[in-house]
């Protein structure tokens, strides 16, 4: 579905936090973005996410494969439109926190 979404497992030692490291290609610009994801923050761990994101590659949609990433998050693997950036294009939205 997104051929253009890249993951890259970040290696830690056990114990330590899980983190994946997301390449997308942004919409709008065409420009390659990357950003790394806190697996451990969202109470994850990688090879869940990696299912979880097949599941969203397969059809499912990412809220229901991914409901645990924020909104922010979200919109980057779809768009790989970062949150810094769709504010400067599309101005802040002060609901965003609310449904983050």
């Amino acid at each position: 579905m997104f051929s253009e979404v890249l993951i890259h497992e970040q290696p830690s030692a056990p114990g330590e936090r899980e983190e994946v490291l997301v390449q997308h290609k942004n919409l709008l610009t065409g420009e390659i973005k990357q950003a790394i994801i806190d697996l451990t923050a969202y109470g994850v761990r990688y090879l869940q996410f990696k299912e979880d994101f097949n599941s969203w590659q397969n059809g499912e949609l990412i809220q229901r494969a991914m409901s645990y990433l924020d909104a922010n998050t979200r919109e980057f693997m779809i768009s790989g439109i970062l949150p810094e950036e769709w504010d400067a294009i599309f101005g802040e939205d002060e609901e965003d926190d609310e449904y983050s």
